[in-house]
């Protein structure tokens, strides 16, 4: 469970060896993203994830009774986000988070809770900061009972589950460790690059990030 890519870092620290060697996303991203290395590059399905999400804002609107001509102006405005080309040329996994995402939306405004739940567990196996879902379903969860929640884990346990069987070890530093010890970039699209970028601010510091995610949870 690794992949060889350019270090952008530097440093020893994060690769030992030299190279980096880490896969940072779930498994399950991977073997989504697979799917278009068929056609020669992965990235044509997140491509696809990103026109489909666009099109999964327009008929949420749509389901919510907005007017055409607002659904259509979300939808574009979506479908022409700045960075979007940029994600997707460098293979980033956020718009097959983004189909996940849209399909909760849609499911939802359909009425639909069941499927919905089956969204929400597809974006959380698809990468680690989708745990900020858990507080939408422990909403669906008081309505819909425990026993329906199997929707919601089921794909991270079948996913995660066979690489901790296979090497939990590597699995954990690939996905945990490896973001941990990353150092700040300056490049990234980040608010503490923000800072740093328009007001040279100093970094803000790492653990600030679990603050954040706790915030957003909540």
């Amino acid at each position: 469970y690794d992949i060889t890519f350019t270090n952008v870092y530097g440093g020893a620290e994060l690769y030992p060896s030299g190279s980096p060697d880490s896969y940072p996303y779930p498994p399950l991203s991977l073997l989504f993203a697979s799917i278009s290395h068929v056609l020669g590059d992965i990235r044509w399905a997140l491509i696809a994830c990103h026109v489909a999400a666009a099109t999964l804002l327009f008929a949420t609107a749509r389901q919510r009774l907005l007017p055409m001509t607002e659904a259509i102006i979300l939808t574009a405005l979506f479908f022409w986000l700045p960075h979007a080309p940029c994600v997707s040329e460098q293979a980033w996994t956020d718009p097959s988070v983004a189909l996940g995402l849209g399909l909760v939306s849609f499911f939802l405004a359909r009425r639909q809770p069941m499927a919905a739940l089956w969204a929400a567990g597809f974006a959380l196996a698809l990468k680690q900061t989708m745990v900020v879902l858990l507080p939408l379903v422990w909403g669906l969860w008081r309505r819909l009972g425990r026993s329906q929640l199997i929707a919601v884990f089921t794909l991270s346990a079948v996913t995660y589950g066979v690489f901790l069987l296979w090497d939990a070890a590597a699995l954990w530093n690939d996905v945990v460790t490896f973001h941990m010890l990353t150092p700040f970039r300056p490049g990234s699209m980040t608010l503490s690059a923000y800072l740093v970028h328009f007001f040279e601010f100093s970094p803000l510091p790492s653990w600030l990030s679990l603050v954040g995610l706790l915030v957003g949870m909540s």
